[in-house]
């Protein structure tokens, strides 16, 4: 058996081994204090997390948007610089082989939704045509949010029993 609980969050880890409900082994306590050095960085962004819990989990979520957006916006503004100025007049004309267009699934699975863009014009009437090729990036951070509020809600659940009236100790 293997507990682990906290106290005093983030000073104070205890760690229980052994099999301490049936009466084999020996129930041994461990603790590992953790506090960066007074004074560096790491202490402020440690007290800051423990003064602001849910502003702390949320700055990776921010942090992880920022860079996806700064790597796709640098991707594309060097592929729009490079690109116009190299020449592929040295490339051969290739034209893929006729058999090619079996391998596609979209030829066999395109007659099983035939039914849906009738039925959608039917129902709203003309639906533009757009890309919607971000709608993956978006979809992601719905999911990567939705995810972290439920974590959240799930400790704060676990938290407050712990708490008890007087609050933690």
């Amino acid at each position: 058996m293997t507990a682990y609980t906290q106290r005093d969050r983030g000073t104070d880890l205890r760690v229980e081994t052994g099999a301490a409900e049936n009466g084999h082994g020996d129930v041994r306590r461990r603790s590992v204090p953790y506090a960066p050095p007074p004074g560096t960085r790491a202490a402020r962004v440690h007290a800051w997390g423990e003064a602001n819990p849910n502003l702390y989990a949320a700055r990776h979520v921010v942090i992880n948007v920022g860079g996806t957006i700064l790597a796709i916006l640098g991707v594309s503004a060097l592929l729009k610089a490079l690109l116009p100025r190299i020449g592929f007049g040295w490339l051969p004309d290739l034209n893929p082989p006729d058999w090619l267009r079996y391998l596609d699934p979209s030829r066999y699975l395109a007659p099983l939704f035939g039914w849906v863009p009738p039925l959608l014009d039917r129902l709203f009437g003309r639906i533009p045509d757009m890309e919607l090729g971000w709608l993956k990036y978006v979809i992601g951070f719905v999911v990567a949010v939705s995810i972290a509020v439920r974590e959240t809600k799930r400790r704060k659940k676990l938290a407050e029993p712990a708490a008890g009236p007087e609050g933690p100790r």
